[in-house]
């Protein structure tokens, strides 16, 4: 019995390949990142339910700005750093007013959420600022385990604004989101070193030692 012959080659179109409709639309890129405002309000006006912001304080210098509203119908306490003010540095005031949303969302049960875009603490206003940073951790330690905790760093977070985060269940860091406890210029004098890649290839050879 002979073998049954092999069919023919299928011929090769010149014609571009088609791409169903429903696969291209998956492919084509998507539009930029949108870039949100530097407005703490605004932010915060983002992030909750439409309409349904409530601000504890008014917007003030203290580079702080905090909020209740919901998200998807759900209670949940927030707070803004303000990059336009000192580029977010807190002092006293700022401090006060996280440490009083997050007594609001304890009592509440509610999650809070940290929206940070800081440079830390004020350093103008010197030991009295670092122990006002020092009483925000310890809201946050007094919050652990009793509500939801969530950062979202929208910039750089530097020095108290990169531990408070730390402290946190959740940390989103955004595209621009930057988190480090001093900036490049402290570990050029310091350590002489200038390129972030030198600094993680020391970081990693210092764990592999």
């Amino acid at each position: 019995m002979s073998p049954s012959p092999l069919p023919p080659p299928e011929p090769v179109l010149d014609a571009p390949l088609q791409i169903p409709a429903e696969d291209a639309a998956d492919q084509a890129p998507g539009p930029p990142p949108r870039r949100l405002s530097r407005d703490p309000q605004a932010r915060l006006e983002a992030l909750f339910d439409p309409g349904s912001l409530s601000l504890l304080a008014p917007a003030d210098d203290s580079g702080v700005l905090t909020g209740t509203g919901t998200i998807d119908s759900v209670l949940a306490v927030a707070f803004a750093s303000d990059p336009r003010v000192q580029g977010g540095a807190t002092g006293s005031a700022g401090c006060a007013a996280i440490v009083a949303a997050y007594y609001r969302a304890i009592k509440a049960r509610a999650p809070i959420i940290g929206l940070w875009h800081s440079g830390g603490a004020r350093l103008r206003e010197g030991v009295e600022s670092l122990h006002a940073v020092g009483t925000v951790f310890a809201a946050m330690t007094v919050a652990s385990g009793k509500i939801p905790q969530i950062s979202v760093v929208l910039g750089p977070a530097a020095g108290g604004a990169a531990y408070g985060p730390a402290l946190t269940d959740i940390v989103i860091l955004s595209g621009q989101g930057r988190i480090f406890v001093t900036g490049p210029d402290v570990v050029r004098l310091s350590i002489g070193i200038e390129d972030k890649e030198d600094i993680i290839a020391d970081l990693e050879q210092a764990l592999a030692d």
